[in-house]
């Protein structure tokens, strides 16, 4: 195994101090869009003696850049989370100037937070450890990149993204069949954490998205039953469908049965009536589990350069700190999220009905080319949906 060296800071230093000690960690690499300049995660592999892997995912250490109350904390408090536009950052979050100065980088030293996931040949997963280093990471890839390395055996990390790829396969594997989750580069679509199809395009269409997605999921599920057990102050992702309790997707999947062979007058309405009782993933202080990812509880910490929770989540992990307007963050951070994240889905009057994906794994393909119908035009709906000689959904 190739190994980098890095040096360890005390909390109380900032990200432009100079290096105190040495020590080795594995060589992990971000995977982003070409073009991306915040670089909040990077990823490492290795088989553990006893069995299973050890994933090294390393984060910007935010919480050391960045000081709560200080005129940069209040700005970012106050954005939530940073802007999109189509290929491009509209508005940063922390501004371009300090996010640029503590992003992850290949040729520069940087204080990171270095996270160690031990996960099970089952792929259970928990947290090992947690600390403060300083160092570079190996490489940083574009998704183009990434996916080359993934097939090509001569790649000079394919071994390094391959190990990953094949644990991410897994990890959506076990999703999908627990939720219905989907990522299909053929037709361009894929489910989010709350179950919504989204449209896969540009920079976002290549399989290593999805490695780092899942591996992400997997990292969030493990930190926030960590901080559970801990017992930390922070912002949990909540998320709940009205009338069903976590992990009930049996009474879910009989709703969705019904639908088919009904008139498509009668299936419109009953979807949209299923509709309404999905509700989107909201903030809260207590863990409730997140129904769209089908687990106990979930939190977010691994992108800290582009949202206030997971800087407020970090800081009560590695400085035992709470902040003292916790329960009033929690409604704030969920509007900034909403409105960012899914302001463009409420464009679509129908297109909430695409929640229903997480309902069921067997209604899959079903709901897809149902769902898929409302975001096309009216003339189309027929076509995609029902046979051309009969009235009722197939």
């Amino acid at each position: 195994m190739i190994f980098m060296y890095a040096g360890t800071r005390s909390s109380e230093h900032r990200f432009f101090d100079k290096q105190e000690s040495i020590l080795m960690i594995p060589p992990v690499i971000t995977i982003d869009p070409r073009g991306a300049r915040d670089l909040d995660d990077a990823l490492a592999v290795s088989p553990l003696a006893e069995g299973g892997w050890q994933i090294d995912v390393c984060l910007p250490d935010v919480p050391l850049a960045v000081s709560r109350g200080t005129d940069c904390d209040l700005s970012a408090r106050e954005a939530g989370v940073t802007h999109y536009g189509r290929d491009e950052i509209r508005r940063s979050m922390l501004g371009s100037e300090l996010t640029d100065a503590i992003t992850l980088s290949a040729s520069d030293e940087r204080n990171m937070i270095h996270i160690k996931i031990h996960i099970t040949s089952d792929l259970e997963a928990r947290i090992h450890s947690i600390e403060r280093i300083y160092g570079r990471v190996l490489a940083s890839l574009s998704y183009e990149e990434a996916d080359v390395a993934i097939a090509d055996e001569s790649h000079p990390y394919h071994g390094h993204i391959a190990r990953l790829w094949d644990i991410a396969c897994r990890l959506h594997e076990e999703r999908a069949a627990a939720t219905g989750a989907v990522f299909d580069l053929k037709h361009q679509r894929y489910t989010n954490e709350e179950g919504q199809v989204l449209r896969l395009e540009g920079r976002t269409a290549h399989r290593s998205n999805m490695l780092v997605m899942e591996l992400m999921i997997l990292t969030n599920v493990a930190l926030a039953r960590y901080a559970r057990e801990k017992q930390a102050a922070i912002l949990y992702r909540n998320h709940c469908l009205e009338g069903f309790q976590f992990g009930d997707r049996t009474s879910a999947a009989a709703e969705i049965a019904k639908i088919k062979g009904v008139g498509k007058h009668v299936a419109l309405r009953m979807v949209s009536s299923m509709g309404n009782q999905v509700r989107q993933a909201e903030m809260g202080v207590e863990p409730r589990g997140h129904y769209g990812l089908d687990v106990d509880v979930y939190a977010w910490f691994t992108s800290p350069l582009r949202r206030y929770a997971d800087i407020v989540n970090l800081r009560a992990l590695l400085d035992d700190e709470k902040d003292p307007d916790l329960h009033q963050l929690a409604g704030c951070v969920s509007v900034s999220v909403l409105f960012v994240h899914y302001g463009p889905l409420f464009r679509n009057t129908h297109q909430h009905q695409q929640l229903l994906l997480r309902s069921w794994a067997g209604s899959t393909d079903f709901l897809l080319s149902f769902l898929q119908a409302y975001r096309t035009p009216r003339q189309c709906k027929e076509s995609l949906l029902f046979n051309s000689n009969t009235d009722q959904f197939p």
